[in-house]
């Protein structure tokens, strides 16, 4: 009898197998919406960030930061503020992102930074 389950159990095993080893697909979800309004798209840097659309998320944002900081490499290498945001986007191959509506970005000598203003 022992040599008759044997075989049973064998089968059960190598059945079950290829079952058990099988990776399980992640659950899809639906895509986020980009934009809660369809008329204000929104802007999607290289480095994959979306450019906030108001001014208080813009100010706060990884964008103005990245803004700033490729402003004090300039400011480090070049001794010296560039003369607007187009020499710093090229110098830093960063596309200056579009400022919230009603706002421009300009660069504060003062502060030595990329600030928001209004237009």
């Amino acid at each position: 009898m022992k040599s008759m389950n044997l075989p049973c159990l064998l089968a059960v095993v190598l059945m079950t197998a290829p079952v058990a080893c099988r990776k399980r697909q992640p659950a899809t979800t639906p895509p986020a919406p980009e934009a809660a309004n369809p008329a204000t798209p929104t802007q999607k840097l290289a480095t994959g960030h979306v450019v906030p659309a108001t001014v208080k998320e813009f100010e706060s944002s990884v964008v103005l930061a990245d803004l700033n900081k490729n402003l004090q490499i300039f400011l480090t290498q070049k001794q010296r503020l560039p003369a607007d945001l187009n020499e710093l986007a090229r110098d830093s191959g960063m596309p200056i992102p579009q400022a919230p509506a009603g706002t421009k970005l300009v660069i504060d000598a003062k502060a030595k930074a990329v600030k928001v203003v209004p237009q």
